[in-house]
């Protein structure tokens, strides 16, 4: 109310003042004009009882009224000074779209397009900006696999966030990567949550090779289940990971879901045999004779590698975009397909493209 007195008072000092200043109400008040010395006087000397038109453009012009735009969040804080706006009713109004730093316009209580009476509001409603987006994935920190759906957490600028941790079955929190704590603000996060198999007490990644003493069965996981078939003695394979349950049993990958018994394998660190003359004998699938071609289709300016069987030891590199003659197809247990080229070695169909084949 005070706001509305002050300007009540400013309208009532503007118009004294306006009439102080304008010489003809002075002259109204001041000259005493005889009617009889008018009539004689009308033809050079007459006195104007009224305002010319000149004296009124010349007058000061006093807002009939004013605006005042308030800026609120939805809930009624005051964000900034307000602004005033004078003129005349029936005036139209002239403002900008006010803009407040972190914050968005979502709402305008009031609007109108000119002035309507002596006095108005208008109030702009804001809200928060939104921050960027924190992702959160729950990993398997041995296999890389995402065990659930990524949690996508998002909240206003400035706004504190917090990730738990929730529960998977049959895994247990390792750690995490990341902030698990912080403020919502104009850069995107991610947070990593590595979990590992409840089972598992260790996990080693390797870069070796296994001799196997005796016959072994495959199985998809440390103590899973068994794949449907068996490694030869004598044989050698790439190892890639040693694992050690919580029943101190160990266990060694051969790449994707080939796990055998750690026990009567020998590491080393080089294969002892010539992948070629032996691959036959190694081989657990059947191979189908083709004639074809295809493209390397990976990575501009890298490369891809060349097995001797499919998952096993890496004896070349061939790069993206690389023309290559197909000799034999192989599709393994797990519906995976795998092209043997003419330089003997394997590549996995995924990393092909411009497949043409024939049967033999």
């Amino acid at each position: 109310m005070a706001f509305f007195d002050w300007l009540t008072n400013f309208f009532s000092n503007n118009h004294e003042s306006v009439e102080q200043d304008d010489p003809n109400s002075m002259n109204k008040q001041s000259r005493s004009v005889d009617p009889i010395q008018s009539k004689t006087t009308s033809t050079d000397q007459s006195v104007p009882l009224a305002p010319t038109q000149s004296s009124r453009e010349r007058s000061v012009e006093v807002p009939t009224a004013i605006l005042i735009l308030l800026y609120e969040t939805d809930d009624g804080q005051e964000l900034r000074k307000p602004d005033v706006l004078m003129g005349h009713v029936g005036d139209p109004l002239k403002f900008h779209e006010p803009t407040i730093k972190g914050h968005v316009l979502v709402g305008i209580d009031g609007f109108t397009s000119n002035f309507i009476r002596a006095y108005d509001a208008i109030t702009f409603k804001f809200a928060k900006q939104l921050g960027q987006a924190i992702m959160v994935y729950p990993i398997d920190i041995d296999t890389g696999q995402i065990l659930s759906e990524p949690t996508i957490l998002s909240g206003q600028l400035g706004e504190a966030y917090e990730v738990n941790t929730p529960s998977i079955e049959n895994y247990t929190i390792i750690r995490s990567s990341g902030r698990l704590n912080g403020i919502f603000s104009s850069q995107s996060a991610t947070v990593y949550l590595l979990y590992r198999r409840a089972d598992w007490k260790t996990s080693q990644v390797l870069n070796l090779f296994g001799e196997l003493t005796e016959t072994r069965n495959v199985y998809d996981r440390p103590a899973g289940s068994f794949m449907g078939y068996g490694l030869p003695a004598n044989s050698v394979w790439h190892v890639y990971q040693r694992v050690q349950l919580t029943d101190d049993t160990e266990w060694l990958n051969l790449g994707g879901l080939q796990w055998i018994r750690a026990d009567n394998v020998n590491i080393i660190d080089h294969p002892l045999f010539n992948p070629y003359a032996n691959y036959q004998a190694l081989s657990r699938w059947v191979s189908t004779p083709i004639t074809g071609s295809a493209t390397v289709d990976y990575i501009p300016d890298k490369k891809i590698k060349g097995y001797v069987q499919p998952y096993g030891i890496p004896i070349c590199e061939i790069p993206h975009g690389t023309k290559v003659q197909l000799i034999a197809r192989i599709v393994d247990n797990q519906e995976l397909v795998w092209y043997q080229l003419d330089n003997q070695s394997f590549v996995n169909a995924r990393y092909l493209t411009n497949i043409k084949e024939a049967t033999s």
